[in-house]
């Protein structure tokens, strides 16, 4: 999981794994990981989810992790612009720094919850919808790339969101029986 500080990485991360959304804000220092056996049409997956820190000055330390990264969530805040101008950087490091130039990922546009409360979006739908166009263009030639809306505080699309890219990352692994 990536993206820019503050764009509710752990929020998505802890929610998929069981917790309550937590309101107060935790900065995440480096990585932290996420251990979880999960059942998804029928079949039972050991997932380790790493949290990646959006900090510029963590750059480093994450490129140690995307070399055994078999898929990836790139998440931006629909609130904020600068969030959602960084996604084409984020992807172009994943792209640079996994072994095979790429993996399955989603682009999620998080806090759909502030959305409803306020209309606080400052990107239009179509502004939306025509950035991720354009990065499926660009990136998306080798393996399936995904967006949705999700909220971690209401929990709105944080399982399907997860579920959707294990079934994409299953499709694009070539040895996958093995990779369970």
């Amino acid at each position: 999981m990536l993206g820019t500080h503050r764009v509710g990485k752990t929020s998505l991360r802890r929610r998929f794994m069981g917790s309550r959304f937590k309101k107060n804000y935790m900065p995440t220092v480096g990585s932290d990981f996420s251990y979880l056996e999960r059942f998804i049409d029928g079949e039972k997956y050991r997932l380790l989810i790493w949290d990646l820190a959006g900090e510029t000055k963590f750059k480093n330390v994450r490129s140690l992790y995307f070399q055994g990264a078999f898929g990836a969530i790139v998440v931006f805040d629909l609130t904020n612009r600068e969030s959602f101008l960084d996604l084409e950087n984020w992807i172009k490091e994943i792209e640079e720094i996994t072994p095979t130039g790429g993996i399955p990922f989603y682009i999620v546009g998080n806090k759909y919850d502030l959305l409803l409360d306020s209309n606080d979006q400052e990107m239009s739908d179509a502004e939306i919808e025509d950035l991720i166009h354009k990065l499926k263009e660009q990136f998306g030639g080798k393996f399936e790339i995904g967006f949705i809306k999700s909220s971690a505080k209401s929990g709105m699309n944080v399982d399907s969101l997860f579920e959707e890219l294990v079934r994409n990352i299953m499709i694009w692994l070539p040895n996958r029986k093995n990779m369970k």
